[in-house]
C-alpha cells in the first residue's frame, strides 16, 4: 500500500516545493522596483512630525493656506506613524523594509493557501504568473493600500474556512479590523466580506432548514469588527469622513474605471482568468461565484481594486482554475501530472520564474543605467506625476522664494516636504480628510479646464496665491498664458512656475526668469531628493 501511494506522495511534495519557490520568485519580482508614490513624502513628514509632537497624529491641518487650522482627520496616522519612525531611524532602508515584509507575509499567506489547495501545478503556475504582473502595478510603491493587500486574503480564507467548517479564528477578525482600520481605508472591504458571509450564511440556514450557529457567529463578528473600527483617534468621526470620501469624484487614476483607462492585458487579464474557471470549470459552490462577482464588479468599478481581485483568485480559484483545465485540455494535463512527467514540469516551473526574473530585471534596467540600484526608492523627475518637479522646487528654494503655492495636486505632498515651513499649498492629495467639498470642487475646475475657465476663478482670484507651479502640459498653463496679472518666472519643460504681479519685485522677477530645456528619456533621484534639515516641526 505504501509503494501505492509513493508516487502521489512525491507528486504533492513536488508541487509543493515548486509552489513555494514560484512564491518566493513572485515576491522577489514585488520587490524589484520601488517608486516613490507621490504621496510617500507626504506619508514619511506626517508620521515625522506626530512622533516629535509625541501625538498620534495631528488635529488640525498645518500645510495648506486654504484649509489652514481645519479638522484633519487622518485614516492612515498609524501607517505614516510607523513611515515617520522607520525612516527616522533606517532612513529609506527602514521604508523598504516595510514594503518587503508585508509583501513577505502576503505571498506568504497566499503561497501557504495554494499549497493546501486541490489543484494542479498549471493552475498555481497561471495563477503565480498572473497575479505577480497585475500586482506589480500597484505595489511599485510604498503606500498605505499594501496593508490592505496584506488583509484581505486574510480575510477570504478566513471566512471561506469558516463556511465549510466551524473555525474560532473567524473571532480574530474583529481585532485584525482594529489593526486595519488604523492603517488604510481599505478595511472597509474587510467589513463588506463579513457582512456579506453573515447574510449568506442567514440565506443557507433559512433555505435548508439547517444549523444556524455560522449564522449567529458570523454576526457576532460583523458586530464586532464594526465596533472594533471606532477604536481610532476619530471613533465616528472617521466613517463619516470616508463616506464623503468614497462618494467623491477624484483625479486618481487607480479611482477611474477600467473602461477609462488605455487598454492593457495586465489589467484584462484577471477577468479573463475568472470568467474562463467559472465558465469552463464545474468544481465550484454558489459561494464562491457570488463572492468573486461581487468583487470583479468593484474591479470594473475602480482600477485600483483589480490588484483585491487577482488576491481573491489565488484564494478561490485554485480548484477550480484546475477543473477548467482538465476539461479543456485533458490530454496536456494527464501528461503534465504524470509522475514520470517530472522533467516537463520542472521546465513549466523553471519557465515561469525565469519569465518573472527577466522581467523584474528588464523594469530596473532604466534606473540602472541612471547609476542607482533598483533596491533605492526611486524618483522619477522628468514627468508629471508620480514624476516629481525636482528641478523646479530647487529653483525656488535656491532663490528663496516663498508663499503659498498652488500645484498640482499630485505634485502638493512633495512641494510641502520641500518648502514647508515658508509655503504653504493649496491643496494636495488628502482630499475630503482636510479639504471642503466646496474647496475641492474649485480645485477640480480649475484643474481640469484650461482655457474654458472665465475671467476669474477662486484660487487665482477669492484665495491668496501667489505662485503657481504646473506641470508643462496642464490645462491651466494655457489659461495663465492669457492672464496679464500672471507672469512666468521658470520652464524647464517638465514644470511651469508663474508668479502673481506684484508678488516679487520687476526688476528681481526679470532677473530671475529661466527657460529651460526639457530632459530627454527619464531621469531619477533617490528618494526623498533634498531639502529635509532636522525636524520640520518649527513653524
Amino acid at each position: 500500500m505504501n509503494d501505492l501511494n509513493m508516487p502521489e506522495k512525491n507528486l504533492n511534495q513536488e508541487k509543493t516545493i515548486a509552489t513555494i519557490l514560484l512564491g518566493l520568485m513572485s515576491w522577489l519580482f514585488l520587490c524589484s522596483l520601488t517608486i516613490a508614490d507621490p504621496d510617500l513624502w507626504g506619508h514619511t513628514l506626517y508620521g515625522i512630525r506626530a512622533i516629535e509632537q509625541g501625538v498620534f497624529t495631528e488635529a488640525t491641518d498645518p500645510f495648506s493656506y486654504t484649509a489652514a487650522g481645519d479638522r484633519w482627520v487622518n485614516h492612515e496616522w498609524a501607517t505614516e506613524y510607523e513611515f515617520g519612525g522607520l525612516w527616522t531611524q533606517l532612513g529609506n532602508r527602514g521604508l523598504l523594509l516595510w514594503k518587503y515584509v508585508i509583501l513577505a507575509s502576503m505571498t506568504a499567506i497566499l503561497t501557504w493557501n495554494l499549497c493546501r489547495s486541490d489543484s494542479n501545478l498549471g493552475a498555481r503556475v497561471m495563477l503565480v504568473t498572473f497575479t505577480t504582473l497585475c500586482l506589480g502595478n500597484f505595489v511599485v510603491y510604498i503606500r498605505p493600500q499594501l496593508v490592505t493587500f496584506l488583509f484581505f486574503p486574510v480575510f477570504l480564507i478566513l471566512l471561506r474556512t469558516a463556511w465549510e467548517r466551524p473555525t474560532r479564528l473567524i473571532w480574530s477578525l474583529p481585532v485584525l479590523t482594529m489593526i486595519w482600520v488604523n492603517h488604510h481605508g481599505g478595511f472597509l472591504a474587510g467589513i463588506a466580506l463579513i457582512g456579506f458571509y453573515a447574510v449568506m450564511a442567514w440565506g443557507r440556514a433559512v433555505l435548508k432548514k439547517g444549523d444556524y450557529l455560522l449564522a449567529y457567529q458570523l454576526s457576532a463578528v460583523c458586530g464586532l469588527s464594526i465596533l472594533s473600527t471606532l477604536i481610532t483617534p476619530y471613533g465616528i468621526e472617521l466613517h463619516s469622513m470616508l463616506l464623503t470620501h468614497l462618494g467623491t469624484e477624484q483625479l486618481v487614476r487607480e479611482w477611474q474605471s477600467v473602461f477609462q483607462v488605455e487598454f492593457s492585458w495586465v489589467y484584462v487579464a484577471p477577468f479573463l482568468i475568472l470568467v474562463f474557471a467559472f465558465g469552463v470549470g464545474r468544481n465550484w459552490k454558489w459561494i464562491d461565484l457570488l463572492t468573486m462577482a461581487v468583487i470583479a464588479a468593484q474591479a470594473v468599478m475602480h482600477l485600483r481594486h483589480i490588484a483585491l481581485l487577482c488576491l481573491a483568485e489565488v484564494v478561490f480559484l485554485p480548484a477550480i482554475l484546475t477543473d477548467a483545465l482538465q476539461r479543456t485540455f485533458p490530454n496536456l494535463c494527464q501528461r503534465w501530472g504524470a509522475p514520470e512527467s517530472f522533467r516537463l514540469r520542472r521546465f513549466g516551473v523553471a519557465a515561469a520564474i525565469i519569465f518573472l526574473f527577466l522581467l523584474g530585471i528588464r523594469g530596473a534596467i532604466p534606473i540602472m543605467k541612471a547609476g542607482l540600484l533598483p533596491t533605492e526608492i526611486v524618483v522619477e523627475t522628468t514627468s508629471g506625476a508620480p514624476g516629481m518637479p525636482t528641478r523646479a522646487v530647487r529653483f525656488l528654494n535656491d532663490h528663496e522664494i516663498s508663499g503659498n503655492i498652488l500645484t498640482d495636486y499630485g505634485w502638493a505632498q512633495f512641494v510641502i516636504w520641500q518648502t514647508f515651513p515658508e509655503s504653504r499649498v493649496a491643496f494636495d492629495g488628502r482630499y475630503r480628510t482636510v479639504y471642503n467639498p466646496t474647496l475641492e470642487t474649485d480645485f477640480l475646475e480649475f484643474q481640469r479646464t484650461g482655457q474654458t475657465l472665465p475671467p476669474k476663478t477662486p484660487f487665482l482670484d477669492q484665495y491668496p496665491t501667489q505662485i503657481a507651479l504646473l506641470p508643462e502640459e496642464a490645462g491651466p498653463v494655457s489659461y495663465l498664458e492669457k492672464r496679464e496679472d500672471w507672469q512666468l518666472l521658470y520652464s524647464d519643460g517638465q514644470a511651469r512656475i508663474y508668479i502673481k504681479s506684484g508678488f516679487l519685485p520687476v526688476s528681481k522677477t526679470s532677473a530671475l526668469q529661466v527657460n529651460l530645456p526639457k530632459k530627454s528619456g527619464f531621469d531619477w533621484e533617490i528618494f526623498p531628493a533634498d531639502r529635509i534639515t532636522g525636524t520640520k516641526i518649527a513653524e
